[in-house]
C-alpha cells in the first residue's frame, strides 16, 4: 500500500522535472509561474551536487504543509501538535526523496501546457505529457491545482493525473492504514520508506 504511495509521488515528481521539450500553447499567468519553476528546476539538474537548490525550488512550488494536511483529512484533528510537525517533515523528506531518484529518468517525457483554468481561489495549470520513446502510449493529462500567494508566487495543493488525485489517494491510504493499525504505525512506514 505504502509502496503504490511512493510509486505515484516518485511519478508526479518524476513529471515535475520532465519539462525538456516543452511546449506552451497557453501561458496564463499561474501557467507562467509553473514553467518558470520548472526552466529553474532543469537548469539546477545540470549542475552536480546542486541536489539543496532543486529542493528549495520545489520547496518554492509545492505547498508540503497543505498536502500533507490534506492527505490526512479528518485524522489530522486527531493528531497533537507533535505528530503534524513530524507527520508533516516525514512527507517532505518523502516528496523529496522521490524526485531526487527520478531526476535521470526525466528527459523521455515532453510536456506541453494547456489552456489553464480558474476555480476560484484555484487555478488548474493544465499539461499533456507524452512519453517519445514509446508512441503507442497515450499522453497522460496532469493538472497542478494551485492557488496565490503573495508577491504573484503560486504553490501546488494538488495534481491530477489523468482524473486521479494525489490528496485522495494519500488520504485514502493513509487514513486507511492509520484506522486500522494507528498513527504511530503509518508514522513508521514513512521513516521506512526513507531509510
Amino acid at each position: 500500500m505504502i509502496q503504490k504511495i511512493i510509486n505515484f509521488i516518485m511519478m508526479i515528481l518524476t513529471i515535475i522535472g520532465s519539462m525538456l521539450g516543452m511546449n506552451v500553447s497557453y501561458a496564463g499567468e499561474a501557467t507562467d509561474y509553473v514553467k518558470a519553476r520548472h526552466d529553474a528546476i532543469l537548469s539546477a539538474m545540470i549542475i552536480p551536487g546542486n541536489e539543496q537548490k532543486i529542493v528549495e525550488i520545489t520547496g518554492n512550488l509545492i505547498d508540503f504543509d497543505v498536502i500533507a494536511k490534506n492527505s490526512l483529512g479528518d485524522e489530522w484533528e486527531n493528531r497533537s501538535e507533535l505528530e503534524k510537525k513530524e507527520y508533516r517533515a516525514l512527507f517532505k523528506q518523502l516528496f523529496q526523496k522521490s524526485y531526487e531518484e527520478n531526476l535521470k529518468k526525466t528527459s523521455k517525457l515532453q510536456v506541453s501546457y494547456l489552456k489553464e483554468t480558474v476555480d476560484k481561489p484555484f487555478v488548474n495549470v493544465k499539461m499533456s505529457i507524452v512519453d517519445v520513446t514509446n508512441s503507442y502510449e497515450e499522453p497522460s493529462k496532469v493538472d497542478f491545482k494551485v492557488y496565490k500567494v503573495e508577491n504573484g508566487k503560486w504553490k501546488v495543493i494538488d495534481i491530477i493525473t489523468d482524473g486521479d488525485s494525489t490528496v485522495k489517494m494519500y488520504r485514502t491510504q493513509f487514513v486507511k492504514l492509520t484506522q486500522r493499525d494507528g498513527f504511530d504505525v503509518l508514522l513508521k512506514k514513512l521513516k521506512e520508506k526513507l531509510n
